[in-house]
């Protein structure tokens, strides 16, 4: 054999290992229904760890059975059901059941019901007849009709049973007793395989494809609700048991991903609520629980409000995170209220249950400042200076005094007789004293602050 033809066996070999390997460990959703007695059921995820539930939506009829197969939901309808009694598949986006076919009526020698229902990974459906002993029935997905009933097994108490396949395409049965038991798909013949390990039992389940456990729904003692039951059909052990949120009636398993039905929520803020000292150029930052729609970040998704005004601010949003800048720089000392809408919405549509709203105030002005903030577009110094009137002034009074000062500084230079003592100067003051007479015989003038005195 050539290399080349070798490398592509053993690529081909590997391929189907990991094929294998990704099927086998692929996560399953678990579902869940609500309703009994003819009552319309709800559709649920279902948590197995906490029992906790999301709702999906109605399903409009009384489902009695459930299965999961190559991306559809299918269920079996109870006889009481007053709409359809017989085969439906399930939305599992928003629950809403559609009848397949024109539905079942009753069997030559009376009424019945299909009590439960299971799919094997080629397709094969069957459910369950009751009243008991009961019986495996053909079930058609395609056209929701049922075949021929297989010979009854005898000896097997079918209320609240489960009806699953393994992933070894085994047919298991649990009935109300706690008794496991195999089911032959040809004949329909029961074979005993014990009881579970703990008393009680684990009706209407399934197996999870991911790990090949039973999960069921069971009463036991000290817990009066619904429970959780998980099973090793191997050994028959009941591995857990955990309280449902609410009372459900059925459970399948779905390899689709489960549907995300959980608004957002704010989980930080920068500024942090009732924050104080807050800077008025810093940007707004929102992070949320998710990723977030980008596209939901309009307008009107934010809102900020401080000293009387509604301020326009610019997002940015990216992943988990939006940042709004304002379009003005905020005022200083001023308390400002930030409010995130309920039009913002998750990648999944989901938009944020309530809007969320904090307020915070900013930094007082810093000293000399001069200003307060609200129309800032880069920044600037402001330095202490004389006031405009105090500059008006002493020019006028300098521009007054300037002629006669350079009179007198001559006169001193040239004429004097005596001498001249300029005793203070300063801008906007002077003050000359003399002891001189001019040729004339007058005096020489006595100069005051600001004015003039004695003869011209």
């Amino acid at each position: 054999m050539k290399w080349t033809a070798l490398n592509g066996v053993v690529l081909s070999i590997l391929t189907l290992c990991m094929l294998h390997g990704a099927a086998g460990d692929a996560s399953a959703m678990l579902l869940g229904t609500t309703g009994q007695g003819g009552a319309a059921s709800t559709l649920y995820v279902v948590d197995q760890t906490t029992g906790t539930m999301t709702r999906i939506g109605d399903i409009g009829y009384a489902v009695t059975g459930m299965d999961y197969h190559n991306g559809k939901l299918y269920g079996v309808t109870s006889g009481l059901d007053p709409n359809f009694h017989g085969l439906i598949t399930i939305d599992m986006t928003t629950g809403a059941g559609t009848p397949v076919g024109p539905g079942w009526g009753s069997l030559p020698g009376g009424s019945f019901v299909v009590a439960e229902m299971a799919i094997d990974s080629s397709g094969n459906a069957y459910g369950w007849l009751e009243p008991s002993p009961g019986a495996l029935v053909p079930i058609h997905l395609a056209t929701g009709t049922l075949g021929a009933p297989l010979a009854p097994p005898g000896n097997v108490f079918t209320a609240a049973l489960g009806l699953a396949f393994d992933r070894s395409g085994n047919l298991f049965l649990i009935d109300r007793n706690g008794g496991v038991h195999g089911i032959n798909t040809s004949d329909g013949v029961a074979t005993p395989l014990g009881n579970l390990s703990t008393p009680g039992y684990a009706h209407h389940g399934d197996v999870d494809p991911a790990t090949g456990t039973y999960w069921g729904l069971g009463t036991f003692p000290g817990d009066p609700r619904a429970t959780l039951v998980s099973v090793d059909l191997d050994s028959l052990t009941v591995l857990s048991q955990v309280s449902a949120e609410f009372d459900l009636h059925t459970l399948a398993f779905s390899t689709e991903i489960a549907p995300d039905t959980a608004p957002p929520t704010v989980i930080s803020t920068v500024p942090d609520s009732n924050g104080t000292g807050v800077s008025v150029r810093i940007p707004i930052t929102v992070t949320f629980s998710e990723t977030m729609d980008t596209a939901s970040f309009t307008p009107d998704a934010f809102i900020l409000t401080g000293g009387g005004l509604n301020i326009a601010c610019s997002v940015n949003a990216s992943g988990a995170t939006a940042t709004f800048t304002p379009s003005v720089q905020l005022a200083y000392g001023t308390p400002y209220t930030a409010t995130v809408t309920t039009l913002v919405k998750d990648q999944a549509g989901n938009n944020l249950a309530a809007d969320k709203t904090w307020s915070f105030t900013t930094e007082m002005a810093p000293s000399g400042s001069g200003g307060s903030g609200g129309g800032w577009t880069g920044g600037c110094s402001v330095s202490p200076t004389r006031r405009p009137d105090e500059e008006s002034a002493t020019g006028a009074l300098l521009a007054l005094l300037l002629p006669a000062l350079i009179l007198i500084v001559r006169k001193i230079r040239h004429r004097g007789h005596g001498r001249a003592q300029v005793t203070s100067a300063c801008t906007g003051c002077l003050r000359i004293s003399g002891g001189y007479r001019e040729r004339s015989g007058r005096p020489s003038p006595a100069f005051r602050r600001g004015t003039a005195s004695g003869g011209t």
